[in-house]
């Protein structure tokens, strides 16, 4: 029991808390277990049966996928220096020899987005046992042992045939936040599956719909006394004749009465009703419309807004959250003086246009701000100047207060007398010569 292994501690020691592990030994005390989610029907009747969700993930993992990342080492002063030859850099730029960190990147937003966990076994050798390969797993082969002191004790990888188990330090475990699970991450899928679902089942009922020819628009009356069999031929007499779209729009001959059958309104409205679909799927992955090619009213002004709202708004805290997992499941295996940190330099979403920059630097300058001090502040990437480090106001500037009939004035410009810039302000009292 619970209280027992309080019990047995030492008794000079007083339980006034209690620690995670503690509170899962019940939560898996024997063996391993798989998480609550079926993964293999999140792919095969999600990815790949919506098309509009499989854009979303292909998405954001391509945006993932393309952002580097480099290894930094903390110096003393507390900055990061960039180790570009260190064994952590050369990890980065070869994890193993069949995958490159783009796609290991790639494979694990979609993991994420699909099962809410991305696991990467860690290959360690040498003398001081360092990481020196990385292999992505399945998720759907992943099972978690719950431990006493942290809170996951190994993993075993059942997949394929094949059993592993791996050891907490040696696997990279990425999850999602899940308020009903500590061990295993909430799939974004999970979120928008009913959308997802009726997505899916809508372009079912259209395919089906045009392979009918859209047959239901009418109906063959029969008479009562016809038997069972003899409908039922009937049925498949009609189906060879007119489903297909081979047969799509041929004249129909019967000798019996036909009558009309036209879609409803709620039929009509379910036909319409995709693109509400669309717009619930996207929301929930974080992706504008736009940025998966739904473009009705789309202007170029708003598509470049949506890309930067994804870039800020999804995958900017993606990232951050892959990289406070990595810093602490894998570069911290270096040293405690190691980090890895992605560059979005790069991203053409996420640069600042140049001209607004030059406005600003303008106004900044009218404003005595020296032109060295903008140059580095607002990024601008220009040269610094002699004398960039002094501000100048314009000489039009006076204070309100200014006494014009004082006989000498304190404003100076420069080695410029008071009374000339009297005369110049005022046009009057010319100086003597």
């Amino acid at each position: 029991m619970l209280f027992d292994f309080f019990k047995r501690r030492d008794p000079m020691t007083e339980v006034k808390s209690v620690t995670l592990p503690e509170l899962l030994l019940t939560y898996s005390r024997t063996a391993p277990v798989f998480q609550k989610w079926d993964t293999e029907t999140a792919i095969e009747q999600g990815l790949k049966a919506s098309a509009i969700f499989y854009a979303c993930v292909d998405r954001r993992a391509k945006s993932v996928a393309q952002v580097p990342w480099k290894a930094y080492r903390k110096q003393r002063d507390g900055t990061l220096a960039e180790a570009l030859d260190s064994p952590l850099q050369q990890l980065i730029n070869r994890p193993n020899p069949d995958f490159a960190w783009s796609e290991m990147m790639e494979y694990m937003s979609q993991h994420i987005d699909l099962a809410g966990n991305a696991y990467w076994s860690i290959i360690k050798a040498g003398n001081a046992g360092l990481p020196v390969e990385l292999w992505p797993l399945l998720p759907q082969g992943v099972k978690i042992k719950a431990g006493r002191q942290r809170l996951i004790d190994y993993y075993r990888y059942q997949y394929a045939g094949m059993t592993r188990d791996i050891q907490s330090p040696d696997m990279v475990h990425i999850k999602t936040c899940n308020p009903n699970d500590f061990l295993f991450g909430l799939p974004t899928i999970q979120a928008a599956g009913r959308a997802v679902d009726v997505d899916r089942e809508a372009s079912m009922w259209q395919l089906g719909s045009m392979h009918n020819r859209g047959i239901s628009d009418y109906a063959i009356i029969i008479d009562p006394d016809t038997t069972p069999e003899q409908i039922e031929r009937i049925k498949e007499l009609h189906k060879d004749k007119q489903a297909g779209a081979k047969n799509a729009r041929q004249p129909f001959l019967t000798t019996k009465d036909i009558k009309t059958l036209n879609q409803t309104a709620v039929e009509l409205d379910f036909v319409a009703s995709r693109s509400k679909v669309w717009a619930e799927i996207c929301s929930a992955m974080g992706v504008p419309q736009p940025m998966v090619g739904l473009l009705e009213d789309a202007t170029l002004a708003n598509i470049e807004t949506a890309r930067k709202i994804f870039w800020i708004d999804t995958i900017i805290p993606l990232l951050r959250m892959i990289r406070g997992q990595l810093n602490r499941q894998l570069a911290e295996q270096f040293g405690p003086e190691w980090c890895v940190d992605y560059d979005t330099s790069d991203v053409e979403a996420l640069r600042e246009d140049y001209g607004q920059k030059l406005e600003e630097a303008s106004k900044l300058f009218a404003m005595g701000v020296p032109f060295n001090t903008i140059n580095e502040k607002l990024g601008l990437g220009l040269e610094p100047i002699q004398g960039g480090e002094i501000g100048y106001l314009s000489a039009g500037l006076l204070p309100t207060d200014f006494d014009r009939s004082a006989p000498e004035d304190p404003v100076q410009l420069g080695n410029v007398p008071a009374e000339i810039l009297k005369a110049l302000a005022y046009g009057s009292d010319q100086p003597e010569k």
